[in-house]
């Protein structure tokens, strides 16, 4: 939970919503080259960006991305 909180952090210090799909897209295009459990650790981490307090990714970044 404090790795999801530091990224969420970074995410929202970086303050680009119009870069998130993007973001997205190179996280989950790097995760192929992962183990199961790393793209595991992916999608929980999308999902809490997505569900944390601030919602940090909408449903459509993370779609587009």
């Amino acid at each position: 939970a404090n790795d999801e909180e530091e990224v969420a952090s970074c995410v929202k210090e970086l303050n680009a919503p119009y870069f998130y799909p993007t973001m997205v897209s190179l996280w989950v295009t790097d995760s192929f080259e992962r183990k199961d459990r790393e793209r595991d650790e992916l999608a929980k981490l999308l999902t809490f960006l997505h569900r944390s307090r601030n919602k940090l990714l909408s449903q459509e970044q993370i779609i587009k991305g």
